[in-house]
């Protein structure tokens, strides 16, 4: 590793980690997230990239970025029903893609956005 060990300093803790595809146009990354609670309570946010993370955590990376996804998904979904369901609002579009909601009212577009 190059100088990430000093992302850690006495005391945090790693509260979870995180792997989240990255790709554009003629480029892709497989950076993997961090999230590290210090002494103080306060929380940040450090990032790995592939040549920093070890034969370990490349053995579980497409793993971990797929339950990610999935988390991610039924959380949004999960959040956007409890908010609907406060504000008793029916959109009939999807706020995010615009398409036309199917009879739950939630959109499958967080695999396309």
């Amino acid at each position: 590793m190059s100088n990430k060990e000093a992302l850690l300093n006495e005391g945090d803790r790693i509260v979870t980690a995180y792997a989240e595809h990255a790709d554009g146009p003629g480029w892709s990354n497989r950076p993997l997230y961090i999230i590290v609670r210090n002494q103080s309570g306060e929380l940040r946010e450090e990032c790995l990239q592939p040549e920093e993370q070890g034969a370990e955590v490349a053995a579980f990376y497409d793993i971990a970025a797929v339950v990610n996804k999935e988390v991610v998904g039924a959380v949004r979904r999960k959040l956007w029903k409890q908010i609907k369901k406060a504000k008793k609002i029916d959109p009939a579009r999807c706020s995010i893609c615009e398409r036309l909601l199917p009879q739950d009212g939630i959109c499958d577009c967080e695999d396309t956005h």
